[in-house]
């Protein structure tokens, strides 16, 4: 036991050495710590891996550890081609319940993250014939240190005539645009809707990387070129 104590305090100063640079290395020297700690029940054990658990910091997207019966996906993450990965960037925990260890990620800020209603604004990353994906920047008035990906379909752009809505006639790469929070699709996107007079495109970029002016509610102009674009237009102000 003392042995096993001494390695887990050397590891441990490794980790704060060198800050956990390297996140597999991470899950790993904390799984290991955790199947010393299910065969010798230490109080010093369990304080060191709380200290680890501390340390371990994860990323969007992050391959935290292979998934089977001895460990499942809990809140934070998604599982994919058989191993668990973070769906946010947060402290990564491990949670023993009877047999099982459930991997999370929990978020330092919970706060700050997209629920349904909130008004979120977002910047438009891919447009398809279906739908556009964005990177969600700010919830309501509040601006995120790291951004959510959200999805806008076809069917959620205009509140009426929704069959005739072209995305690319509606969204542009790159485009700024308020948005409603519909639903938590899964692990990766919210989904959300401009199907309302308030929202949609506030602004836009010209070929020529000039911001577009609106001269009515479905179209923008370049005010060097005047060459005009159609946007699903946020209607905020009166256009003059």
């Amino acid at each position: 036991r003392l042995s096993c104590a001494l390695l887990c305090i050397r590891i441990l100063g490794l980790c704060k050495c060198h800050r956990l640079k390297c996140r597999v290395f991470q899950v790993s020297v904390l799984l290991q710590v955790r199947l010393v700690f299910c065969t010798q029940k230490s109080a010093r054990l369990r304080r060191l891996i709380l200290e680890l658990e501390s340390l371990m910091v994860t990323v969007r997207r992050q391959r935290l550890c292979a998934a089977g019966d001895s460990f499942i996906g809990g809140k934070g993450t998604y599982v994919q081609h058989g191993y668990i990965y973070s769906s946010l960037a947060g402290r990564f925990t491990i949670e023993r319940q009877k047999d099982k260890k459930i991997v999370q990620v929990q978020r330092s800020m919970d706060k700050n993250v997209p629920t349904p209603g909130n008004i979120v604004t977002a910047k438009i990353t891919a447009v398809t014939h279906r739908f556009c994906k964005c990177s969600i920047i700010a919830i309501e008035d509040c601006e995120l240190w790291e951004p959510f990906r959200g999805i806008i379909r076809k069917e959620d752009v205009h509140e009426t005539e929704k069959d005739k809505v072209e995305m690319h006639k509606s969204f542009r790469m790159g485009d700024i645009v308020l948005a409603r929070v519909m639903s938590i699709g899964d692990a990766l996107f919210y989904y959300l809707t401009t199907a309302e007079n308030m929202l949609g495109v506030v602004v836009a970029l010209s070929a020529s990387e000039v911001p577009m002016v609106p001269v009515s509610w479905t179209t923008m102009q370049c005010p060097v070129s005047s060459v005009r674009e159609s946007r699903k237009i946020a209607k905020l102000a009166p256009i003059s």
